[in-house]
């Protein structure tokens, strides 16, 4: 029974630190919004939002930056 307990608490530990994450973003994008003052529709503003989440939820991803940066707006 140990072996499957491990098993279950590694699972819950893994899926609490990416819920921590998630919540994190969320309040990044929360506190961007707040501090910008105006509503989310600017191309720019899009962009650095986007980037700030990714930087957060996949940080060994550097493909990803790249594409960000070239959006068109």
């Amino acid at each position: 029974m140990k072996p499957a307990l491990k098993g279950q608490q590694k699972f819950m530990v893994a899926f609490s630190m990416e819920l921590d994450t998630m919540i994190e973003a969320s309040f990044v994008l929360r506190s961007n919004i707040a501090h910008a003052k105006h509503p989310y529709s600017d191309c720019e503003f899009v962009k650095k939002n986007i980037a700030d989440v990714v930087a957060l939820l996949e940080t060994n991803n550097e493909k990803l930056k790249p594409l960000i940066e070239n959006m068109l707006c």
